[in-house]
Order: structure tokens, then C-alpha cells, then sequence
């Protein structure tokens, strides 16, 4: 196991702790959504090239500051972007960003190996992995997607994925302007 495996299992397994005794902190602080979406790209560009990804960020030019928890939302996207790569072959991975109503909605898109539709109804279960065979070497907890999932809510949102196996998968998330 390399160390920063060890680094994402340890910080999980604290997180999932904390949920559970309902003690992961929220902060609520000013949040630029666009400085931070590019923040994590950069973060994900060396490991997205060597495997001929492109990671390409679409965000609407007139984002006003939300109040949320900018560290939190960063940890969602971060997931969500990380799974991404961990599951494409090739292509682009896409990140948006939008306001609908009063809710900042952010979406990752990618064109990877898609989830089979029997494994959506638990695929924000806790310790849940995706049983196929192109997934068996992926390294991974289980816990990521529950633990976003989680993160979303207490930020007052909520997370959908749309799927086709094969094709890819895009993860939505909303969380509200003002927390």
C-alpha cells in the first residue's frame, strides 16, 4: 500500500467516525466555486496525463461567492474527480459548474467504464465497490462515495449519478448559495 493510500484510508476512516457520531465540522466561510474547481484540477492534472486524460473545466463565468464550506465541497469534488480517473481509459474528464434557482450544481462527467445498473442502488452504500471485472484492480475503500455522499447533505444538497455502462458516468451534486 503506498503511504498516500494509507493517508486517503486513515483520513476516510476518520471521517466516516465523525459522521457517525455526528461530529464533522462544517465551516461556513466565502466560497469562489470557480477558483476552487480549478484548484482541484491542477491538483489532478499530472495523474490525469499519464493516463492521456484530459481534464477540462466548464464553469459559468458569473459564479457569485457562495457561503458554504469551501473545505468540504473541495473534498467532494476531489472524490468525484478522483474516482474519474481512477475509472477512464481515456478522453476527457468534465467539470462544470452552474446556478439553478438558489443552489450552486456541480457535475463530473466522464467517459469511463460506466456502473452496471444493478450496482446503482448501492453504489452510496457504505463499504459498497462496484463488482465487475474491469473495476477489480481499482484501488479503493467503499467509502468514498458514502462519505460524499454524507458531506452533501450537511451542506444542505443533494447527489444524483446518471450511468450507462460502457459510456460513463456524470455525478451532479447541489448545495444551496447560502448554507
Amino acid at each position: 500500500m503506498l503511504i498516500k493510500d494509507l493517508d486517503k484510508l486513515i483520513n476516510d476512516l476518520l471521517d466516516v467516525s465523525r459522521i457517525a457520531q455526528g461530529r464533522l465540522k462544517i465551516e461556513i466561510k466565502d466560497v469562489n466555486v470557480n477558483v476552487l474547481l480549478e484548484d482541484v484540477i491542477k491538483t489532478f492534472i499530472p495523474v490525469a496525463s499519464q493516463k492521456n486524460l484530459t481534464l477540462n473545466l466548464q464553469s459559468g463565468e458569473n459564479l457569485p461567492l457562495i457561503k458554504s464550506d469551501p473545505d468540504r465541497i473541495r473534498q467532494v469534488v476531489t472524490n468525484l474527480v478522483s474516482n474519474s480517473i481512477k475509472y477512464s481509459l481515456k478522453g476527457q474528464i468534465e467539470i462544470a459548474s452552474t446556478i439553478k434557482d438558489n443552489y450552486i450544481f456541480i457535475e463530473v462527467k466522464d467517459g469511463g467504464i460506466g456502473i452496471p445498473a444493478s450496482e446503482m442502488p448501492n453504489l452510496f452504500s457504505k463499504f459498497h465497490r462496484v463488482k465487475d471485472r474491469q473495476t477489480i484492480e481499482a484501488r479503493g475503500t467503499g467509502l468514498g462515495l458514502w462519505i460524499t455522499k454524507k458531506i452533501v447533505e450537511m451542506l444542505g444538497g443533494k447527489i444524483t449519478v446518471e450511468s450507462i455502462y460502457g459510456t460513463g458516468s456524470k455525478f451532479s451534486f447541489t448545495i444551496p448559495l447560502t448554507a
